[in-house]
């Protein structure tokens, strides 16, 4: 049923409204339904992420210096002068072979008095740090 002044009306689903907490998002107050909670207006998005264009050589920049100060940051992660070499060496291994005339890491683990398998796992922790892949 549905009140209206002093009259009751049954709804087409046989359900009754004898209350108004009965009807959530209307307020019956002397016939007239009022919005009891009107729609939020639309988020404005203070964020500028896509109103301020890019310029791409900042971006570039910016890229750049973030790529070289992981390089710089794992070639001086050991505490020895010939430990740093020994990283900017398979730095340069895996970057630009031909910059160390094409040495392989048996033969630069050799020249450094180290096993094959700790240049080798030198190269993969730098390849991990850098994200580079084989």
């Amino acid at each position: 049923m549905l009140l209206l002044g002093n009259r009751q009306h049954v709804l087409p689903n046989g359900a009754t409204a004898r209350d108004a907490e009965r009807w959530p998002y209307f307020d019956m107050k002397g016939r007239s339904m009022v919005a009891a909670k009107p729609n939020p207006p639309m988020k404005n998005n203070t964020d500028s992420f896509f109103v301020e264009a890019l310029d791409p050589r900042q971006e570039a920049r910016a890229v750049t210096l973030e790529a070289v100060c992981r390089l710089l940051l794992w070639m001086a992660d050991e505490p020895s002068i010939e430990d740093r070499g020994l990283r900017t060496t398979v730095a340069l291994y895996c970057i630009r072979p031909d910059l160390i005339d094409g040495e392989t890491l048996a033969r630069i683990g050799d020249g450094s008095g180290r096993t094959r398998q700790h240049i080798h796992k030198l190269a993969e922790s730098f390849r991990h740090t850098t994200g580079l892949k084989p």
